[in-house]
């Protein structure tokens, strides 16, 4: 961007403009809450934004197979954001509220997997998974939270300078689909968002 500033008096009269200013805006500001968007599929990653969404959809988690993944990414879906630079602080943590929905399928338990990559070098230095979290069969959207706890967290904490940040998501057991709410706006309500441990 570039700026000119041209003053004027009381009287009307203008001023001579100043020297032009220069600057760039940083390419992505930092938030410590960031939003789930849709468009997220096991062929493509999703968006983690600093900004809600503009109308609530959602992302289908593929069934389990009866199969058990728990603590294993199996058939994920993964939101990510990159260029992330702030100071971590070791008074908050990792937080996150999760809106899902199983609609009428029976067993089915949703898992997230939440990694930090400080310097955008492509190692994940933190990995945090969360226990997972049995679905209801009743339609409607369930709230699944940090509060159920690590399931396992490998890697200490580090300031993040032009770091990256994914969250996959997957059904660990059951025989059947899940949707994950994304894009919500405030108006909508059931926000899936991410709260990072990070000043902003």
């Amino acid at each position: 961007y570039s700026l000119v500033v041209t003053a004027f008096d009381a009287a009307g009269n203008q001023s001579e403009p100043s020297a032009t200013v220069t600057f760039t805006t940083q390419a992505n500001p930092f938030r410590a809450q960031l939003y789930l968007l849709d468009g997220a599929s096991q062929n493509a990653s999703g968006m983690l934004s600093i900004t809600a969404g503009n109308a609530a959809d959602s992302d289908s988690l593929a069934s389990a197979q009866n199969g058990n993944w728990d603590g294993l990414p199996t058939n994920a879906i993964a939101y990510q954001i990159n260029d992330l630079t702030a100071t971590y602080d070791p008074a908050k943590t990792t937080q996150f509220n999760l809106y899902l929905d199983a609609g009428i399928g029976v067993g089915n338990a949703s898992q997230v997997r939440v990694s930090y990559d400080f310097t955008g070098d492509g190692t994940w230095d933190r990995i945090e998974t969360y226990n997972y979290f049995a679905t209801d069969p009743v339609t409607g959207w369930e709230l699944y939270n940090h509060t159920r706890g690590f399931r396992s967290a490998t890697g200490s904490f580090a300031n993040l300078t032009n770091g990256k940040l994914k969250v996959e998501l997957w059904n660990a057991i059951g025989n059947g689909a899940s949707l994950v709410r994304t894009s919500a706006t405030t108006a909508d309500g059931q926000q899936s968002t991410l709260t990072l441990p990070f000043s902003e």
